[in-house]
């Protein structure tokens, strides 16, 4: 049973069906709504909010339901890139209420909100309001499925209750689990309720509406070890976010012998959400063979690979000790007593401390870590993701210099300039240091949550119909192996379902692609459009500037939305083609603003925006020869840099699976 997640399914004719425009007691509807009769929509037709007075306005759609029965509870509404992302969708039902967060931008084909229990007649329902939303809400239609047989609620009984364990840290597992904060004991089988109908065995639980996705599965064992997943046990996202969610495990009842039950809880690597990724660093007791503390990872999961911890200055301690007191790592392990830490020794001049790391398929990085100083502020925290180090905004860079340790933190949630970039490098300094000075870090904990794939990759995973996949952009998409490589690694991951076509154009920029819109993306009927124009359109010759840049990419995006209203728009910076001096025809005038152009598009639009630029910037500064081999006349990429470089990323960023 699916609990919460959405995924898209097609029109079954035995739903039951509540309509916004039923004009009768099914539908009641508060505030002024605008009906607009199109021709899409169920029955043509639906409701929208017009985008004003949020908060007054809601439509509650009430099913006349034939049994008592869990029913799977569908939503449909017609999408658009100006409907709201956040919409919440209440369901009443036997047991209580749980709220869904909707995203009314990504299609709207009878989304799956989740499995509830339903007594028969009129108690329950669904519930669309539009406060705090961020664009047009739609009202159209939900319908409700049963799917299994009608049960009694007077015939459960509860039979036992899993011990809610601790791991050390006054808090038990259960209520770390489902409140989202970090439970340390990993494998811990968090408490819940367990009842059975005589039939089934039932799960209830409740988790902070402000947890993410999980994923719950029901495990069993005969003597409380060997713990394996319960036979006819389904997966469940627990991530409805609701006071009473009712997970349901369909399990029937072993009455020969012993049988023990435990819930496995962990974040999901396979629904829309992306997994999170944590890492950890305590230097209590590694040493490199020398006497100082190795800055080897102590825990990983999540990142593509481990972010690296470096540390500069005139006087770094060689062996030091004095590191935090005591750490509760996410390894469950305890860091305590007199360990080393990374320091500085008085008089220690250029100071910096930086991490290097992946944040592909990541987002909301932050950042925490234990400090001890003389010092009362660090001097500067910067970010840099090829182009050089920039200030982060608004960072606190306050530190407590009474000589013990603090705990310091930065949260770069907002800064989207850090997401999903193969290089990050984020980099604290600080002043030099007196003749009594000091400075220590210990126990450094990096995370980012998971980002939701691309719109394209879950239509693909969904076994949706054939997906035109449309590629926009110069030479480097004509002649670029890439779209090729994109191509295959689609087909083989999807069983053929994806049909690209190249509309790439070797020396042409957006102008041409204006010209030229309609043969180029309109006929091709895109279900996904991919924009790579930003490296001609800094061609001098071109005499393009960045506004009218940003006028024909918006002429390309509008005008593919007006006829295609579901297509997905992702933008693409590429290489940093500089072969070119001042002067030449084909020199590139300050390339970086049309590429930072195409970001800022796609962050106010929501777009999802590739970074080629920054993975190729990375490795041309770390590695000349090899981006020589790879890019030999620094603009066009040859099949081996595009398999190397731009493939993986690409792969990485859409959430494409494994290659069969």
């Amino acid at each position: 049973m699916l609990l919460g997640c959405a995924s898209a399914f097609g029109f079954d004719a035995s739903w039951i069906v509540v309509d916004s425009d039923a004009g009768d007691a099914s539908v009641v509807m508060e505030g002024s709504w605008t009906y607009r009769a199109i021709g899409q929509g169920n029955n043509s037709t639906y409701d929208h909010d017009g985008n004003t007075l949020k908060g007054s306005k809601s439509v509650q759609l009430i099913p006349n339901l034939p049994v008592n029965s869990t029913y799977n509870v569908y939503l449909n509404w017609v999408s658009n890139n100006n409907r709201a992302s956040n919409v919440p969708v209440t369901i009443t039902c036997d047991g209580g209420s749980s709220t869904v967060i909707v995203n009314q931008r990504n299609p709207g084909d009878w989304v799956l909100l989740g499995s509830y229990p339903f007594l028969a007649g009129t108690g329950g329902g669904l519930l669309i309001e539009t406060t705090g939303t961020d664009g047009y809400v739609i009202a159209d239609a939900a319908a409700w499925e049963a799917v299994e047989e009608s049960y009694d609620p007077s015939e459960i009984n509860v039979v036992a209750t899993i011990p809610e364990t601790t791991d050390g840290d006054m808090r038990n597992n259960l209520a770390e689990f489902f409140d989202d904060t970090n439970p340390t004991a990993i494998d811990a089988a968090p408490g819940m309720e367990i009842a059975h109908d005589g039939t089934n065995i039932l799960i209830s639980a409740s988790r902070n509406p402000a947890a993410s996705l999980l994923d719950v599965q029901l495990e069993t064992a005969t003597m409380l070890n060997d713990w394996q997943p319960a036979a006819s046990a389904l997966d469940v996202a627990a991530g409805s976010n609701g006071a009473n969610d009712l997970l349901l495990f369909e399990v029937p009842v072993n009455n020969d012998g012993h049988q023990f039950w435990r819930t496995a809880v962990s974040q999901p690597d396979s629904l829309q959400r992306a997994k999170g990724g944590i890492a950890f660093w305590s230097f209590d007791t590694q040493f490199d063979g020398t006497g100082e503390a190795a800055t080897g990872i102590t825990y990983l999961t999540g990142f593509k690979s481990p972010p690296v911890i470096s540390q500069s200055g005139s006087a770094t301690a060689s062996v030091v000790y004095g590191g935090a007191d005591a750490f509760f790592g996410p390894d469950s392990n305890t860091w305590s007593g007199t360990g080393h830490s990374l320091s500085w020794s008085a008089g220690s001049t250029g100071n910096v401390f930086s991490v290097e790391l992946n944040t592909l398929q990541k987002k909301e990085i932050s950042v925490r870590f234990d400090v001890r100083s003389s010092l009362p502020r660090f001097s500067a925290r910067t970010y840099d993701t090829g182009m050089g180090p920039l200030v982060v905004p608004d960072a606190d860079l306050m530190l407590t210099d009474d000589g013990t340790f603090k705990e310091w933190t930065i949260d770069l949630s907002l800064l989207d300039a850090v997401n999903s970039r193969s290089n990050v490098v984020l980099t604290w300094s600080f002043d030099d240091l007196a003749g009594d000075g000091f400075f220590q870090i210990d126990n450094v904990v990096i995370s980012g949550a998971g980002r939701a794939k691309s719109q394209l990759v879950r239509n693909l995973e969904a076994g949706r119909l054939l997906q035109h996949v449309v590629v926009l952009g110069t030479s480097l998409t004509e002649n670029g192996a890439y779209v090729g490589l994109l191509s295959d690694a689609l087909n083989s991951s999807y069983d053929g379902l994806a049909n690209v076509f190249n509309s790439g154009k070797a020396g042409k920029n957006s102008d041409y692609g204006v010209a030229n819109f309609n043969s180029l993306v309109i006929e091709k009927e895109p279900d996904t459009l991919f924009i790579e124009y930003g490296i001609n359109d800094s061609v001098e010759r071109f005499d393009l500037s960045v506004a009218d840049a940003w006028t024909n990419l918006t002429y390309i995006v509008d005008g593919t939305l007006a006829s295609f209203p579901d297509c997905e728009i992702i933008l693409m910076t590429m290489t940093p083609g500089d072969k070119y001096d001042s002067g030449h025809t084909s020199y590139r005038k300050d390339i970086q603003d049309y590429y930072a152009m195409y970001r800022t598009f796609a962050r106010e639009r929501g777009y999802l925006v590739i970074d080629h630029y920054s993975s190729w910037t990375a490795l041309q500064t770390n590695d000349v020869a090899l981006f020589n081999s790879y890019v030999p006349d620094t603009i066009h990429p040859g099949a081996p840099g595009n398999e190397a470089v731009v493939l993986p990323v690409l792969m990485d960023v859409l959430g494409i699976s494994e290659t069969k």
